[in-house]
């Protein structure tokens, strides 16, 4: 059965954790020198075999362009590697080609200082170490025994009083770098204080909450949430506390679960396979009925977890038997990134796949948040999509946040996700222009783009796929919640569900006009006040005049967003462009038929939303 290692990620208030990295690759580079976090370092003539090498290793061998979103430590190409003592964490944020052949460029950036632990230079480049996946367990008292049927599995967090031994505080200082109330949001391992610490140990994952001194200033109180029990591989009881390696956690594999609904609770019936039931046996040590508080990585049955893909660390909350099969309830606890797979032979008590769990530490708090929220998403593998299709998704996520809708499974389309990045685009090979029912549309290369449920009846869609028309639609951001809620373009004279019109944009004409098509060459009224209007030409779309610039707060870019939409054949016109442009638009579409428009607002449907950074 096939194996995999997993990163957890993890959120907590204004902090974020993730793994602790291992090793990575170092990348030497002439001329470099210490920077700020946030800052973004341009590197020119890439060709040294060493760095050509460093891309490919990190691209998975797809190519240096792929390399795009992933770290590395960097380092002054004059200094010895063997004498290195810090680094400093970097993204790659793109990777170009150069004029001339086999000849690179890239933009990094610069996440935060590194302290490194020891330098491997076996290769065609070095390695470098930064630091243990090792967990600290804290022993407290009358904390009771994990698996004990008396112990409350229920409860979602414990209240921890008095914390005043010698170990317990040398724990909460080392996490809270040397502060013991900044140990919020770290994940430790806890067990009974008369527990035997040893391999094999069953201990709760726990997430520490707010710590707080207590009145005699001596002793101190915290909150502990209960996230589910692990087993501990091995035990280190050097220092003042044990510090644990997790076992592997094993990977569940359930018909249907990814249709069991959109919340973090899972209902699983007719547990009867030999497989789930010697899972559930592990979990309760021997016993099935005992599993409850126990963590698996939940996957549907029909596709396991991969490296690059995402799975989810779940609890079983409780667990029953009838007629001689088994019901489970899970809940989602955390988001898990699979960084790699291994197979190895099935044996007749291992028949499920597991994954190995490394626990999180947390990063600087004195880093900017975007420049967090940027290493997270480098180091996030969650679906396995590039990370500018994350970094879009999650400029849509808020827009829509903000207009109170939830981007959930009620309007998004798996099936319709692409990133259309440079990186991408390259990587695939696509062309620029395709045909769609004999109207050619452009690529919307630099774009994201999000599947959108089109919102039609079956039969529509599956016809509308294969002969309607690929077109856009620029649009301010304002506007895409109620299309969504609508399923259809707005125009002027729309009513919004708050029960205001859309007047006309400024900008936009106002009245009507005679004028002469450029595309047919007749003469025609247009009144452009009663229509909504697309175009096969994501240039024309993507400018001021149809589609406004959204700021994210969050990492302070800027954004636009555009519609990809089907329109059915021979229920629109095809005109000239009419915001004076003073040269071609787009190289692939004609000015003179680059923009489309119609008063039927029922004969087209949405398939995906469009995002670019700006």
């Amino acid at each position: 059965p096939p194996r995999v290692k997993v990163k957890v990620i993890n959120h907590c208030g204004d902090m974020a954790s993730t793994t602790a990295i291992s090793v990575l690759p170092l990348w030497r580079i002439h001329n470099f020198s210490s920077k700020s976090a946030g800052d973004t370092v341009g590197i020119i003539n890439i060709a040294r075999p060493d760095t050509i090498a460093l891309l490919h290793k990190l691209s998975g061998d797809h190519g240096p362009y792929w390399a795009a979103g992933k770290i590395a430590l960097a380092a002054n190409y004059s200094t010895e590697p063997a004498t290195l003592k810090e680094a400093t964490l970097v993204r790659i944020k793109k990777v170009t080609l150069c004029e001339k052949p086999g000849v690179y460029g890239a933009e990094l950036l610069v996440l935060c200082q590194a302290r490194v632990l020891g330098v491997s230079t076996m290769g065609p480049f070095p390695t470098a170490k930064r630091g243990q996946d090792l967990a600290p367990l804290w022993k407290i008292h009358h904390l009771g025994f994990v698996g004990d049927p008396s112990f409350d599995t229920k409860r979602k967090e414990l209240n921890v009083v008095n914390i005043g031994r010698e170990d317990s505080l040398a724990m909460l200082k080392k996490l809270g770098g040397g502060d013991l109330t900044s140990a919020k949001g770290h994940l430790v391992l806890a067990c009974d204080f008369t527990a035997n610490v040893k391999a094999g140990l069953r201990a709760l994952l726990v997430r520490i909450g707010d710590v707080s001194c207590a009145e005699d200033g001596k002793h101190y109180n915290c909150t502990l949430h209960l996230l589910g029990h692990v087993r501990c591989a091995e035990v280190y009881c050097q220092g003042p506390f044990p510090q644990v390696l997790v076992d592997e956690i094993p990977v569940w594999r359930i018909h249907n679960l990814n249709k069991s609904g959109g919340g973090p609770r899972h209902s699983i019936v007719n547990i009867a396979r030999p497989d789930s039931v010697a899972l559930l046996t592990h979990l309760g040590q021997g016993n099935a009925l005992k599993a409850y508080g126990g963590l698996v990585i939940g996957c549907d049955y029909t596709s396991p977890p991969s490296a690059g893909e995402s799975g989810r660390l779940m609890e079983v909350t409780s667990i029953s038997r009838k007629d001689g099969k088994y019901e489970a309830v899970l809940v989602d606890v955390s988001t898990v990134a699979v960084s790699k797979y291994r197979s190895s032979e099935g044996q007749a008590e291992d028949w499920w796949p597991r994954v190995m769990l490394v626990l999180p530490k947390i990063w600087s708090k004195s880093a900017e948040p975007a420049v967090i929220e940027s290493m997270m998403k480098s180091l996030m593998l969650s679906s396995g999509k590039c990370p500018y299709w994350e970094q879009c998704l999650n400029a849509l996520t808020g827009v829509m946040r903000d207009a109170g809708i939830q981007l959930d499974k009620r309007y998004t389309d798996p099936d319709g996700d692409e990133c259309f990045c440079h990186n991408c685009h390259q990587r695939r090979g696509d062309g620029l222009v395709y045909k769609r029912g004999g109207q050619p549309y452009v690529v919307p290369v630099g774009f994201a783009r999000i599947g959108i449920q089109p919102g039609k009846s079956h039969g529509l869609v599956e016809k509308g796929m294969k002969s309607w028309h690929v077109c856009f639609h620029g649009t301010k951001y304002q506007y895409m919640g109620e299309m969504l809620l609508q399923g259809q373009l707005l125009g002027p004279g729309c009513v919004l569900h708050n029960g205001e019109s859309i007047k006309t944009q400024d900008g936009h004409i106002v009245r009507s006009f005679n004028r002469q098509n450029e595309h047919t060459g007749k003469l025609e009224e247009f009144d452009p006040t009663n229509k909504v209007f697309f175009s096969p030409s994501i240039k024309y779309c993507d400018c001021d005049i149809y589609a406004n610039k959204y700021y994210c707060n969050g990492s302070g870019r800027h954004y636009r967003f555009v519609m990809q939409l089907r329109i059915q054949p021979n229920t629109y016109d095809i005109g000239q462009e009419t915001i004076n442009a003073s040269g071609q638009i787009d190289p692939h579409i004609p000015n003179k038929s680059i923009e489309w428009y119609t008063n039927h607002f029922h004969t087209h449907f949405f398939t995906g939303i469009l995002i670019r950074e700006l």
